[in-house]
């Protein structure tokens, strides 16, 4: 549906800075190489010698919300790098709002060309387009915002807050399970762009590992989407794909 703009740049307000990790303002400016993905320069031909990995992925192997050399991807590369190794590259093919169905596209048109030896196919849970992430998980309403009675009675909003909060994570619960039935069209179409994906590897002669990234909430023996993380594994090694749980 979209791409990044090769060789542009983009500042993200983020509101607030209590970390001091953001620039001046609560601002991080994302850069965009020349190929069209975040990271330093590279060429479209591997280097000889090299063995290349791409990160493909939404947001969260893009990396918002931190620096080039935070992104999961970068410390990757910085991990492997080794004197007794071949010269590693690893690229960030991620981009924000994506699902696999998209994943698929860009590693269609971009990504084979740039030779892989390996890549990472990051699975998200709302790839499946199911919704809800955002409503959950955003910041408490402005006081001016707030109807006469609560911006009155400190208790009151209190205990409104935690109720529309309990709502909003029950609704991302079942929005995200209700996703995975097996009649679901979302789910459907990840599955197969999953099986196309596979066969993409085998055409063009890279491994493809496929990497599941966990909700980051409630990461504990409570967490509500294990089942969902069961499905999508036991569905990718069914098509003899290997798979890396995060979680």
């Amino acid at each position: 549906p979209y791409v990044l703009r090769p060789g542009s740049s983009g500042k993200q307000y983020f509101g607030s800075n209590p970390t001091g990790y953001f620039d001046k303002g609560a601002t991080l400016t994302y850069t965009i190489n020349s190929q069209g993905f975040r990271g330093r320069e590279t060429t479209l031909e591997k280097p000889e010698g090299t063995v290349r990995i791409l990160g493909v992925g939404d947001s969260f192997t893009f990396g918002s919300g931190v620096r080039n050399e935070d992104t999961f991807l970068s410390v990757l590369e910085d991990t492997l790098a080794d004197d007794t190794r071949p010269e590693i590259e690893v690229i960030n093919l991620g981009v924000g709002g994506y699902n696999t169905v998209h994943e698929l596209s860009i590693l269609y048109h971009m990504g084979r060309q740039l030779d892989p030896d390996i890549v990472l196919l990051v699975y998200f849970l709302n790839d499946t387009n199911a919704g809800g992430t955002a409503q959950a998980f955003r910041p408490k309403q402005a006081e001016n915002e707030l109807p006469f009675w609560r911006r009155h009675s400190r208790l009151a909003d209190i205990i409104a807050s935690g109720i529309e909060q309990g709502k909003a994570a029950d609704r991302l619960v079942s929005d995200y399970i209700s996703s995975y039935k097996d009649d679901s069209i979302g789910w459907k179409r990840s599955r197969e762009a999953l099986r196309k994906a596979r066969q993409l590897a085998e055409q063009e002669g890279f491994e493809l590992v496929l990497v599941i990234f966990p909700v980051l909430w409630n990461l504990t023996e409570d967490y509500p989407f294990q089942e969902i993380h069961d499905k999508i594994s036991s569905f990718v090694q069914g098509i003899d794909l290997t798979v890396y749980d995060l979680l």
